[in-house]
C-alpha cells in the first residue's frame, strides 16, 4: 500500500505505519508459534494479521486451510484468504487462486476464471502460472487453444529453471507436440529437469537411453536414470529397470531384483507392474511358481486395457492355469487383445476359431 504524501496527512502517514508495523509483528509472532506447534495461537495471530492487510500472513493462512496445516482443512477459507492476497498483486496468492478456480477448490470450478489469475500471476514471472498457462493454452482449457502461446509460457517457466515445465516442454520437442521435432532441445530439456532429481525426466532420459533416442543407447547409462527415478517413486521406472535386470541389459542378470522391481510397480497399481509381476508367477522367474497369483494379477492388468495381459489371461483360461478352464473367457480376452492389434492374441483367437472354441 502506497500513500501519496502530497494527499496524506501526517496522521494517515503514522496510522499506517503503526498498522503496518503490527501487522508484521503479529505475522512473526504467527510463524514462531506455528513451529512451535502452538497452532491455535499460532492462527488467532495470523488471522489478524491477515485482516490488516498483510499479505504474507494471508498467503499462510491460504496454504495452511489448503492443506491442513495446525488447523483443519477448509478449501473455502484457503481461497477466500488467496483471493485477499491476490486482490493486493500478489503473484504466487493470483497463481493459487487460479489453481482453486482451475480444480473447483473451495470456489466454482471455473476454467476462465483459472486462465485469467493464471495470467496476472504469469505477466508478474510466476513460475508455476507460466506453466500452468502454457497448459490451459495448449489443451484449450478455459481459453482458445494456441501452440504459439502453450509454448510462449512453458518457454518463461522452463527458462526460469521450473522442473514441471522443463519436462513438459521436452516431450514436446519429443515427440514434435506443438513444435518441431528436436530431439537436441528435448534432451537438453529433460537435463535440466532430471538435474533436479524430477523423477518423470529421469524416466524418459533412462527411455532415450535404452532406445537411442536423441543420444547414443547406452543400456547402462539407462539403468543408472532409471534407478534414480525408481528412488522418486516413479512405477514405470520399477518396471522398465526390472526389464534390465530380467535380461542382463546394462546391469547384471538378476531375477529376484527384477521381480522385486516389478512387485513394487505392482503395488501401485501399474498395469506394465502386474503383468511383469503376473509373469514371475507364471514362469517361476525370481520367485516361487503361483499360476494362481499369475492369473489374477494377468486380470488386473487386462482389466486395465493392457494387451498382453489380455492376450496372458486368455491363455489361462484356455489351458486352466490358475483358473478353471473356460473356453468363453479364453475368447474373450483374446478377443479384446486382437483388437487393439496384438498380434499373439490374434493368432491365439485364430486357433481357437479352428478348433470351434467359440
Amino acid at each position: 500500500m502506497i500513500i501519496p504524501l502530497n494527499v496524506a496527512s501526517h496522521q494517515e502517514v503514522a496510522s499506517y505505519e503503526e498498522k503496518e508495523s503490527l501487522s508484521d509483528k503479529l505475522l512473526n509472532k504467527g510463524m514462531f508459534l506455528f513451529c512451535k506447534q502452538c497452532y491455535a495461537d499460532a492462527v488467532k495471530n495470523l488471522t489478524r494479521a491477515a485482516e490488516l492487510g498483510n499479505i504474507e500472513a494471508q498467503l499462510y493462512l491460504g496454504y495452511f486451510y489448503f492443506f491442513g496445516r495446525g488447523v483443519k482443512r477448509n478449501y473455502k477459507k484457503s481461497a477466500e484468504w488467496y483471493e485477499k492476497a491476490a486482490n493486493q498483486g500478489d503473484p504466487s496468492a493470483q497463481f493459487f487462486l487460479g489453481f482453486a478456480y482451475r480444480g473447483g477448490y473451495g470456489v466454482p470450478q471455473d476454467d476462465s476464471i483459472a486462465v485469467k489469475w493464471f495470467t496476472k500471476a504469469a505477466k508478474q514471472g510466476e513460475v508455476s502460472a507460466q506453466f500452468y498457462l502454457g497448459k490451459c493454452y495448449f489443451f484449450g482449457r478455459g481459453v482458445k487453444a494456441s501452440n504459439t502461446l502453450a509454448i510462449k509460457y512453458l518457454r518463461l517457466s522452463a527458462d526460469q529453471g521450473f522442473a514441471n515445465a522443463q519436462f513438459f516442454l521436452g516431450n514436446c520437442y519429443k515427440i514434435g507436440l506443438g513444435v518441431k521435432k528436436n530431439l537436441k532441445k528435448a534432451i537438453s530439456l529433460l537435463e535440466k529437469a532430471a538435474n533436479q532429481d524430477y523423477g518423470n525426466a529421469l524416466y524418459m532420459l533412462g527411455v532415450c537411453y535404452e532406445y537411442g533416442k536423441g543420444v547414443k543407447r547406452n543400456h547402462k547409462t539407462a539403468a543408472e536414470y532409471y534407478a534414480r527415478a525408481v528412488k522418486r517413486n516413479i512405477p514405470e521406472a520399477m518396471v522398465s529397470l526390472g526389464r534390465l535386470y530380467l535380461f542382463g541389459e546394462g546391469v547384471l542378470l538378476n531375477e529376484t531384483k527384477a521381480f522385486s522391481l516389478f512387485k513394487k510397480a505392482s503395488a501401485q497399481n501399474n498395469a506394465d507392474g502386474q503383468f511383469f509381476t503376473g509373469l514371475c508367477y507364471r514362469d517361476e522367474i525370481g520367485v516361487q511358481q503361483s499360476l494362481k497369483k499369475a492369473a489374477i494379477l494377468f486380470e488386473k492388468a487386462a482389466k486395465q486395457g493392457l494387451p498382453r495381459a489380455q492376450n496372458a489371461l486368455g491363455e489361462c483360461y484356455e489351458h486352466g492355469e490358475g483358473v478353471e478352464q473356460d473356453y468363453f473367457q479364453a475368447v474373450k480376452w483374446y478377443k479384446k487383445a486382437a483388437k487393439q492389434g496384438f498380434c499373439t492374441a490374434q493368432c491365439n483367437l485364430g486357433f481357437c476359431y479352428e478348433r470351434g472354441m467359440e
